[in-house]
């Protein structure tokens, strides 16, 4: 049978939608949130907003535990949406370290679409988290971060996983700080990138007042950003 026309609260949350990932891309993440809960009222089945929300969730109000059940339910409803296949993997890789769980959702995720640039990125920062820990052959973690960036030559996570990889792992310091410059060329408020460039500036290049300058601006961005809580008082003198 053919599939049924949707219904007029299922059109009005496509557009609840679209309002929502506007506020999310300049960074309003309240009136998101909102809209994101206004469409799952009248869509409870939405699984573009269910998606979008478990990554508000997760990136933004740092629940973990309901950017889960959100993808969880948008994979039920779903299971070859590549955008929630690679979401999940990640909250699966950084949160639960279910390592081998979020490789397999990966896999599916890059089997449906090869070219998906940000599931490149965390499957390359998987692989780059295994192999480090068995010192192992990083060859396969840099071929994946060169194809998404051949993809999206500006993918920031890209760039920053990468830069950390040169930096930490093959210690090409020159190649790791062109990493972190492009990444704050495109946006000066990566935090991640703000703390992994001071680290490098202090302990490689003995900069400290600029060093210093970025962990004052990842602070006023983020205070309360893990990193900064462990390492900011390296910074402080």
């Amino acid at each position: 049978t053919d599939r049924a026309l949707p219904s007029k609260d299922e059109q009005e949350a496509d557009l609840i939608f679209d309002e929502a990932a506007s506020h999310w891309e300049n960074g309003e993440y309240s009136q998101a949130e909102a809209k994101y809960k206004h469409a799952l009222r009248l869509d409870p089945n939405h699984v573009l907003t269910l998606c979008s929300y478990g990554v508000l969730l997760y990136d933004v109000r740092r629940d973990h535990e309901s950017a889960e059940k959100m993808y969880k339910r948008a994979l039920n409803l779903d299971p070859q949406n590549v955008n929630t296949l690679c979401n999940y993997g990640w909250l699966l890789h950084d949160v639960r370290r279910d390592h081998d769980a979020a490789e397999q959702l990966y896999k599916q995720a890059l089997r449906l679409d090869a070219n998906h640039v940000m599931t490149l990125c965390n499957y390359g920062a998987l692989l780059h988290e295994y192999l480090h820990d068995i010192k192992g052959d990083l060859v396969d973690v840099e071929k994946m971060y060169e194809k998404a960036l051949q993809i999206d030559p500006n993918h920031i996570d890209t760039l920053n996983n990468y830069g950390l990889l040169l930096h930490k792992t093959k210690h090409d310091h020159d190649g790791a700080e062109e990493m972190y410059r492009r990444v704050l060329r495109l946006d000066n408020n990566q935090v991640d990138t703000l703390c992994s460039y001071a680290l490098l500036l202090k302990d490689v290049r003995m900069d400290m007042p600029h060093a210093k300058q970025l962990v004052r601006r990842a602070q006023s961005l983020d205070p309360q950003h893990p990193w900064l809580q462990q390492n900011a008082e390296a910074f402080a003198h």
